[in-house]
């Protein structure tokens, strides 16, 4: 994800849909480990550009939790990195950095009545589950 090409991805799903929601989004993203894609000393020395991603989409985004799916010093490493991107783009959307998939959930609900996104837990968790199978075949433990 933290590619440019991971980014450019991700700025045109964010585009795609906020035509289909144009009150605004929540974004749910977890982060995980992978032997084959593991986290890198430098893996946000480009946070200009993860900065400037940020602010493209600012204006469609409500609220973005993340979930890191990790502990430890990279975990810390990813919170400061992400705090720093955070700093430097001055988005307007909120933001929350977890350790589980429900705690992101319950603080996304509410943000996303704000912009009359669904706001169900069981629908988050579903969605949550669904990328987790659809995605297997990345995840090293598969």
């Amino acid at each position: 994800m933290l590619t440019p090409a991971g980014l450019a991805e991700f700025r045109e799903a964010v585009d795609t849909a906020s035509k289909a929601n144009p009150s605004g989004l929540v974004l749910l993203s977890a982060f995980r480990l992978d032997e084959r894609f593991p986290l890198q000393f430098d893996f946000d020395a480009d946070r200009e550009t993860l900065a400037e991603t940020l602010r493209a989409v600012d204006q469609k985004l409500n609220a973005i939790a993340s979930v890191l799916e990790f502990g430890g010093v990279r975990a810390a490493a990813m919170r400061i990195a992400s705090r720093a991107v955070w700093a430097l783009a001055r988005p307007s959307a909120k933001m929350g950095i977890f350790d589980s998939l429900t705690d992101a959930a319950l603080w996304l609900s509410p943000h996303a009545r704000e912009v009359d996104a669904p706001d169900e837990l069981a629908a988050m968790v579903r969605t949550y589950r669904h990328a987790d199978r659809a995605l297997a075949r990345f995840d090293a433990r598969a």
